[in-house]
């Protein structure tokens, strides 16, 4: 039996959202600008990692995603210390398999290096 998206109770119960219309985009304010962080590419992608990790120290999807950022703003060691953290994060979880995509996302950063 197949279940569509559009038939679970939580999607019925969310809002529906209205679309801005095209001239409004200009308006819209970048997450740097916002956050007052200097125009360095992934600034803003690299605060919202270390606050996901700070939110959630034992999380290796945070710490996963703390590599990835840190990657891709060039901080390469930083970037492989976290990987190692969310893969050994997620061989403490009591699922192990809840962690896997974290692994393979820390295993590229840690392959990449």
């Amino acid at each position: 039996m197949t279940l569509t998206l559009a038939d679970a109770p939580e999607v019925a119960a969310l809002p529906v959202a209205a679309t801005a219309p095209p001239a409004s985009i200009e308006r819209v304010t970048p997450l740097r600008t916002a956050l007052g962080l200097a125009d360095q590419a992934g600034s803003g992608v690299m605060l919202q990692a270390e606050t996901l990790v700070c939110a959630h120290p034992a999380s290796p999807i945070a710490l996963a995603r703390l590599a990835q950022a840190a990657q891709a703003a060039g901080q390469h060691d930083q970037a492989c210390e976290a990987a190692r953290a969310a893969i050994e994060a997620a061989g403490q979880l009591a699922d192990p398999r809840r962690g896997r995509h974290a692994v393979y996302a820390a295993a590229l950063v840690l392959a990449a290096h």
